[in-house]
């Protein structure tokens, strides 16, 4: 096991040295970003999917390639976890789930997106309580934010079917192509904290 310790204190996040992989269904699982995975991002992450993430869109394969690569070093350097949402028949990536860890407060961010043929099928749903049970019972985390824009309406739907609470409008809290944007935030904490 490998620990993240913020330096001006004494609190750790205990991680596996191996990728934890998860089955969600019979038809999809939760498993560690591959190079291959490359293409796949890059062909579903369409105008339509990035216009609720607030992140630049990979312009060709070689940037795709940099995002996978920069996700799979998150778990590697101890600064946070990503997983593929794969396939099982194909081991074809159609959407990522993962979390920005950090471990001086016990926190993580959870950031997620998903093919749109893929929508509407409870997937990021079950994909959520999955990262949710591994955030709070082996992480030890003690809270799990979702930052969301104001009218990404489906997402804020799943985070709150999975229990989280809204917090609050963030005002100007993200700067994006050349303008400052409100998002919203939702956020759980562990159940273990109110007993």
């Amino acid at each position: 096991m490998f620990h993240q310790t913020n330096q001006r204190s004494n609190v750790s996040i205990t991680f596996s040295k191996n990728f934890p992989t998860f089955n969600l269904d019979a038809t999809f699982c939760l498993r560690e970003h591959k190079d291959k995975d490359a293409q796949s991002f890059f062909e579903y992450y369409t105008p339509e999917v990035n216009q609720y993430i607030i992140a630049a869109k990979p312009q060709c394969l070689s940037d795709a390639k940099s995002e996978i690569q920069y996700c799979k070093n998150l778990f590697h350097f101890k600064r946070g976890i990503y997983w593929s949402i794969t396939e099982k028949s194909t081991d074809q990536m159609v959407g990522a789930i993962g979390l920005t860890i950090y471990a001086g407060n016990k926190r993580a961010e959870l950031h997620y997106d998903l093919a749109k043929s893929y929508w509407n099928k409870g997937i990021t749903t079950k994909a959520i309580t999955q990262i949710l049970d591994y955030a709070f019972n082996t992480l030890g985390l003690i809270r799990v934010e979702a930052l969301t824009m104001n009218n990404n309406i489906a997402s804020q739907k799943v985070l709150i079917k999975n229990n989280f609470i809204y917090e609050g409008c963030l005002h100007a809290y993200k700067y994006h192509e050349g303008q400052a944007m409100d998002v919203e935030l939702f956020a759980i904490t562990n159940p273990s904290l109110g007993k």
